[in-house]
């Protein structure tokens, strides 16, 4: 496990500790680096690294989907109401527009990032960090 997640173990100690893993062996015993394995959280990198398929759930453990379902509330509630009003009224209300995000242009539409597909050469160029 050393040798295979060598980056991510290494994220780990130099965040959560003040220990590389360099001072294994030295500074930092064995016995302390396993049981600091054995304890990581999911929201770990080394645990990300291991359980990949957890991914999902760690995003929701972390909090990060929380400013995008703020969002989601606040049109929902905002739609509720404009359809309140819209049931209640004699004049028919204007329509809410979507909460501005950084991830919707001002149409309510989901942002593009690029404008096309990209040659497999190119991708695989960019996944091996040679661009």
């Amino acid at each position: 496990m050393l040798e295979h997640h060598r980056g991510a173990i290494d994220y780990d100690l130099m965040t959560m500790t003040s220990f590389t893993i360099d001072d294994v062996g030295g500074r930092l015993p064995l016995r302390s680096l396993a049981h600091f394995l054995k304890h990581l959280p999911p929201t770990s990198a080394t645990m990300r690294a291991l359980h990949p398929e957890d991914a999902e759930r760690v995003t929701w453990m972390e909090g990060k989907a929380t400013a995008e379902l703020l969002a989601c509330l606040i049109d929902e509630v905002r739609g509720m109401q404009w359809m309140y009003e819209s049931a209640h009224s004699r004049s028919r209300p204007q329509r809410p527009k979507p909460f501005p995000t950084p991830w919707r242009t001002d149409d309510g539409d989901t942002r593009r990032i690029g404008s096309g597909a990209i040659s497999i050469a190119d991708f695989d160029a960019w996944f091996d960090g040679e661009v």
